[in-house]
This record gives C-alpha cells, structure tokens and sequence, in this order.
C-alpha cells in the first residue's frame, strides 16, 4: 500500500510540472507571437506610407479607400482606423500618411486558437 501511495504522488508531482512547462511554454510563445506579428505590421505600415505617399489625392476619403484596398489585397484580418483600439488580441501600428493619422491593427484571435489547437 505504501508504494502505491509513493507512486500516485510522484505522478501528482510530474503532471504539475508538465502543466508548468505548458503554461510556460504557452507564455513564450505567445510573446514570440505578439512580436512577429508586430514588426510584420509595422514593414506593412512602412508600405502603405510610402505606397500611399507615391500617389496623389484629392481628400482624405479617397485616402482611406485607397488604403482599404491596399489591406484587403494583403490580409483579411487586418484594418485600420482612426483611433486606436485597446483589445486583448490586437496588434497596433501607428502611422501619419499625408497629415492624417490612422492606424493599422490586426485581429490575432484565429492566431491564438491555431496556437491552443497545435499545442493540445
């Protein structure tokens, strides 16, 4: 009876440092995560400036729909807007194209549950 008991607290003791190892490793990779797809954002950010700057409008509307364009054609979780927005799973660049300001933000949510169902 001893031994069985001695067993079943050493497999108690190994599953909470597996669950350990798995939050952690969860945390690392969603800090990798955040940051890759920051600095992707921010090349983009990078393009649609110098993109738009290339061109001539005749208001900020015609700026807007030209940037719409240029996010629907890279990615569909991706937008931009004036202000910016405060969520869990967004990421967030600002960026001032002509005396306008906006920014560009991308939804990270199907992200985070490829990265919960890879690592299940």
């Amino acid at each position: 009876m001893r031994l069985k008991d001695e067993l079943i607290l050493l497999l108690r003791k190994g599953f909470y440092v597996l669950l350990m190892v798995f939050i952690l490793m969860f945390v690392a990779i969603s800090i990798l995560l955040f940051n890759f797809e920051k600095n992707n954002l921010v090349n983009f950010a990078s393009f649609v400036k110098s993109a738009v700057e290339e061109k001539s409008f005749e208001s900020s509307e015609s700026v807007i729909n030209y940037i719409n364009k240029l996010i629907a054609n890279k990615e569909e979780f991706m937008f931009f807007s004036p202000a910016k927005e405060n969520r869990l799973f967004y990421v967030s660049v600002p960026i001032k194209v002509l005396g306008y300001n906006f920014v560009i933000c991308k939804d990270l949510r199907s992200s985070f549950l490829k990265l919960v169902i890879i690592l299940d």
